[in-house]
């Protein structure tokens, strides 16, 4: 037989105060306004303090329900009461549940954990003070953290604080207010691009190693990469990318809302090399439409090994570095060196902000303007050198104009690419490039690029042996 339920002593008939499994803590329960019943450890071993504590939040609840204290006043004084940690697991749970992705997630406890580290505060008064945020950011810039990482850890206390407020758990936000660190200041991390001519070698030695490792087929890393310099693709995004997304006939990519930064559904048209690349790939004519594309993605070791092997520095002179996210740079760099429209970039790059794709565009103009004040003639230059330079530019115009009309003759149409950050600086290197439109067996029109008398492959962008570095300003 069952033995009977105890019954529980209240303290005026609507609470009561109890203790668990023999500790010496004593617990009160009442019903609050919402008609459920409330449970607080009062951290006491003194049953009178305890029943004063019950007694207190009883006297709440009737100031609602007798009208001179509103329900939301009265909710945010509970909140205050409740365990900070509580409140942080809610808030990674509303995340969770908003879609974000583990890594993000993983993030944001990292640094709301090394607040209330620092902070040393159990619940919300405590820790949502805006000069202890101020101490720990100055904290985290003794340690030597960088301004991007500083910045991170005060946009996910913002962010917590946000979510407070929205909950009826926090009356504002205070931690708007955190001063921004400057991170153009203090880059610890500057990417470049990569050239037309690097981009192929490391191309080219990916493919010599997918070569040698032909058993493991599917590991190949030739059309990552390839995907990933002629899309603008994150790594996530091509980690992630299924067959189903990949429209062979129509040549067109899908980049779907769940496995895109911004969440929103992309449409990309895709390369005639990465359309051969991804046909050459698979490894059935009809692939399950939901199978990842990729089965494996390089890894940062993989990539340097792959840098290596083609000769290419992982840091060059000038500080600046070569990783997986510079295909994506490349990608942005070479639109903007052919002269395509910033908006037109943008939407292929699927920037939330018209000025990260501006960003490439300051980086030729600055390239453009070297270029400006060197062909400016000298003002100590004798008249004879004067004559001597005008009539070699006059003759490069005749051979140019020649080479025209031979290749008119031959019944291909040229037309100039007007490539304004690279063309007319001999001095640095630069290159005047053609574009030559031919016909397919498929009826579509098919590119090459030629510098000089050497041809590239079919399809690619031109050589861009004189890129201005690029910086990325977040982890796209």
């Amino acid at each position: 037989m069952a033995a009977k339920k105890r019954p529980t002593k209240r303290v005026n008939g609507r609470g009561s105060v109890y203790r668990r499994g023999g500790r010496p803590i004593w617990y009160i329960a009442w019903f609050g306004i919402d008609g459920k019943r409330h449970i607080e450890k009062t951290g006491t071993e003194n049953k009178a303090i305890a029943e004063d504590i019950l007694k207190k939040r009883q006297d709440e609840v009737a100031a609602v329900r007798g009208g001179t204290v509103d329900a939301r006043t009265l909710k945010l004084a509970e909140q205050r009461r409740v365990p900070l940690q509580r409140h942080i697991d809610d808030y990674l749970r509303s995340c969770r549940l908003e879609g974000q992705v583990k890594q993000h997630r993983d993030t944001k406890r990292l640094h709301l954990e090394r607040a209330v580290e620092f902070i040393r505060a159990a619940h919300l008064p405590g820790f949502v003070d805006l000069d202890a945020a101020r101490r720990f950011l100055e904290h985290l810039e003794l340690e030597g953290r960088s301004a991007r990482t500083r910045n991170s850890h005060r946009q996910d206390l913002i962010a917590l604080v946000s979510w407070l407020v929205a909950e009826d758990r926090w009356t504002e936000n205070g931690f708007l207010r955190l001063p921004r660190a400057e991170e153009a200041l203090d880059r610890r991390r500057e990417r470049r691009a990569f050239t037309f001519d690097e981009i192929r070698s490391f191309i080219a030695v990916a493919k010599a190693q997918d070569e040698a490792g032909e058993k493991r087929r599917w590991s190949a890393r030739a059309p990552v990469y390839v995907t990933a310099v002629l899309t603008g693709l994150r790594r996530k995004e091509l980690r992630l990318l299924e067959w189903r997304d990949v429209d062979f006939e129509n040549a067109l990519l899908t980049v779907r809302p769940e496995i895109a930064k911004s969440k929103k559904v992309g449409h990309l048209p895709l390369h005639q090399d990465v359309v051969a690349a991804l046909r050459t790939y698979r490894e059935t004519p009809r692939p399950m439409p939901r199978a990842r594309v990729f089965r494996t993605m390089p890894t940062a070791r993989t990539f340097r090994l792959d840098l290596e092997r083609a000769g290419l520095p992982r840091k060059d002179d000038a500080g600046l570095v070569l990783d997986f996210h510079s295909l994506r740079g490349t990608t942005a760099t070479m639109l903007a060196l052919l002269g395509t429209p910033p908006a037109v970039v943008r939407d292929i790059m699927r920037h939330a902000k018209i000025d990260t794709t501006l960003d490439y565009y300051t980086h030729l103009r600055s390239t453009e303007k070297v270029c400006a004040i060197e062909r400016v003639p000298s003002l100590f230059a004798s008249d004879d050198a004067q004559e001597a330079e005008a009539v070699g530019a006059e003759a490069a115009a005749t051979q140019a104009a020649t080479s025209r009309d031979q290749a008119g003759s031959d019944g291909k149409m040229r037309e100039e690419v007007d490539v304004a950050a690279v063309s007319a600086c001999d001095d640095v290197g630069d290159a005047n490039f053609t574009e030559t439109t031919h016909g397919d067996v498929t009826g579509r029109d098919t590119t090459t690029w030629e510098e000089g008398e050497v041809v590239g492959d079919e399809g690619l962008e031109p050589s861009t042996p004189s890129l201005s570095s690029w910086c990325s300003s977040q982890l796209s």
